[in-house]
């Protein structure tokens, strides 16, 4: 009979000869795998993952969900197998690679294809009328989102570059508007290396042409009568904002008509004490035509609305060049650069910081233009293109802090600008900025800080886009400079400046299928037509932060222009009008000169033609404080 102990030493002899033979005979070793475009480009390892299968399994070895650099190391493989190593580019499987493994390191290339560009195109069911504010998310096929944006006043996002799709995979477009209305969009096939305009047409109306109706309930739940008061019913915005007034009638209904789709509240008036009734948040999306409101408990008093600012110009252009990395369409990228520098015209680089710093070609070319050139300015535009909005507060002030600490180690100058990847951004990302010490954020329009930071952080959105468009006839067509122009007109009308972003992948050159690193010389000589043009046009040419600067100055005190009159007609010393200035400098009405500026003793009495013009109105402020500004920066005033 076998005794306990006896059974005890069988199992533990039975599970020794069941170990893998790898715990005797086999060795560790390690994969390098390197992965370019098929153009040969190395690839952005931002959106990367992998599945590595040994021999001839069907489960994974080894997935991985994010590679941390381009070559990766795939550690800890047990030698003398053979491996197989997916690549997924945004979810989407790409490219395959196959090593026998005897060594304790080998590589294995693995080409993936060129990015597709997309830029979405939406249009209620009429197909005409576009979309603004629309809330995109761009999904694979395994339902994880890799973009996130917003539509424009045109109904456009902004050109999203990702992984073009293989057969049998696909992208799903949800578009929401409000917190309600949802519509997804697919099958979305994506070519590689080809900036392509998706059209998406919803199943929602441009206008509901139906009647609606609002029906007031008192307490007992009867509607109202003559006889409890006049009333009135508010349309408004989520935001707050009042769109429209309805009277009550007799029978205590208020009608609306030629709604737009989308989520509002109805707030009912009582007009004898201007206090508000009761309120009701509802969905108009074309199924429910009559909705109720019920009395509030207590009375609610109104509060009016703070009246708008009035827009303040600095008439200012500033040109924003986004997604700048490394090895990605590099010498397309660096001749736009060029472009700018050799016309000594601002631009702002915004630079994913994560996939920046490898690239040799393209760091001394932004290293030589910044350091030489005061009119190339470089932002943030994330550390890897991630949603700031989807991180806490914590997590978006690490996230800023890296980015910056790098900028500086490799270009030796500070950021003061954050372009949010996707335009998203929330208060903690600007809690974030004012920790890491940016000043200026270019998110969508319609972004603002909180109370506490809004004296800290400024808003210059991007408000004119370039690259394609759709015509009505479903056609493709390049934007013109008459169109970008027109743009920058109708921004200054709205907003009071301008920010136009540009697209490398744009102006790259194209062979029929696919884009090359080399730049298409007849679309670089449109941008220099277009900065021609601007500066025809009167408007200054600034970066992201002269725009913020120029908008965020306080006003001219009178005194100044008095001070100005006064010496020009000679009744007080030269030396009192400097102090003038000094002040100017010291407020930051005069921007780009340290706010040490003192002592100002030097100044030609030509000038007093200057402060004459001004002081009798035949020059602006603007024009004063210009013409001020460069003859200080000459040091003919100093």
């Amino acid at each position: 009979m076998i005794t306990i102990p006896e059974l005890k030493l069988i199992a533990i002899l039975v599970s020794i000869l069941l170990i893998p033979p790898l715990a005797y005979g086999e060795y560790l070793g390690s994969i390098a795998v390197d992965i370019s475009y098929t153009n040969g480009d190395r690839a952005d390892y931002s959106s990367i993952s992998m599945k590595v299968y040994q021999d001839f399994s069907k489960t994974p070895y080894k997935e991985i969900e994010a590679i941390s650099g381009n070559p990766f190391n795939i550690i800890s493989l047990p030698t003398g197998h053979q491996y197989k190593i997916v690549v997924y580019a945004n979810g989407m499987s790409s490219g395959v690679g196959y090593v026998t493994l005897q060594e304790s390191q080998q590589d294995v290339h693995i080409n993936i294809p060129i990015p597709g560009g997309m830029r979405l195109n939406l249009f209620y069911n009429d197909g005409e009328t576009p979309i603004s504010s629309a809330l995109i998310s761009l999904k694979s096929s395994d339902n994880k989102t890799w973009v996130d944006g917003i539509t424009d006043v045109n109904g456009r996002t902004v050109r999203f570059w990702v992984e073009s799709t293989t057969e049998n995979e696909h992208y799903t477009v949800d578009v929401k508007i409000g917190k309600h209305l949802l519509y997804s969009y697919f099958p979305l096939v994506l070519q590689p290396g080809i900036p392509q305009e998706i059209k998406i047409v919803t199943p929602w109306q441009a206008k509901f042409s139906s009647l609606v109706t609002v029906q007031l309930f008192n307490q007992q739940g009867k509607t109202v009568s003559i006889s409890e008061g006049s009333f009135a019913v508010d349309l408004l915005s989520e935001s707050g904002e009042k769109i429209l007034q309805s009277k009550v009638n007799q029978i205590g209904e208020a009608d609306f008509s030629n709604l737009k789709v989308g989520d509002y509240v109805f707030r009912a008036i009582n007009l004898n004490d201007n206090s508000e009734w009761g309120r009701s948040s509802v969905t108009i999306d074309g199924t429910k035509t009559n909705f109720s409101i019920l009395k509030n408990q207590t009375s609610v008093p109104i509060v009016q609305p703070t009246p708008r600012p009035t827009i303040s110009s600095c008439n200012c252009v500033a040109f924003r060049l986004d997604n700048v990395q490394d090895y990605w369409l590099d010498n397309v990228q660096t001749k736009i650069i060029d472009t700018f520098a050799q016309k000594n015209t601002g631009i702002t680089l915004g630079v994913i910081v994560k996939v920046f710093g490898n690239d040799s070609k393209l760091i001394n070319d932004v290293k030589s233009k910044v350091a030489s050139n005061t009119t190339i300015e470089i932002g943030v535009n994330g550390w890897s293109f991630e949603d700031f909005t989807s991180y806490n507060k914590t997590q978006q002030t690490m996230l800023l802090h890296q980015s910056k600490d790098k900028i500086t180690s490799i270009l030796g100058v500070t950021p003061f600008v954050f372009i949010p990847p996707f335009g998203k951004i929330n208060n903690d990302t600007f809690y974030a900025m004012d920790k890491n010490g940016f000043t200026f954020d270019s998110a969508i329009t319609g972004t603002s800080p909180p109370a506490l930071l809004s004296d800290k952080i400024h808003n210059i959105p991007a408000t004119v886009f370039t690259g394609y468009t759709y015509l009505e006839n479903g056609t493709l067509q390049s934007i013109t400079n008459d169109n970008i122009i027109n743009g920058i007109q109708s921004s200054m009308q709205n907003y009071g400046f301008a920010v136009v972003t540009l697209n490398f992948q744009d102006y790259a050159a194209n062979n029929g299928t696919r884009k090359e690193n080399a730049p298409d010389l007849d679309k670089i000589s449109k941008i220099q037509s277009l900065l021609d043009k601007v500066h025809d046009k009167g408007f200054r040419i600034a970066t992201l932060s002269e725009v913020g600067n120029i908008l965020s100055k306080p006003p001219m005190p009178s005194w100044i222009k008095d001070s100005a009159n006064s010496w020009s007609e000679g009744n007080t010393p030269k030396g009192e009008f400097l102090k003038s200035i000094e002040y100017l400098v010291k407020e930051k009405i005069i921007q780009g000169l340290p706010a040490s500026t003192s002592e100002l003793k030097t100044m030609p009495d030509w000038v007093k033609h200057i402060a004459k013009w001004w002081s009798s109105e035949l020059i602006s402020d603007d024009e004063f404080i210009n013409g001020i500004e460069f003859l200080l920066k000459q040091g003919i005033i100093n």
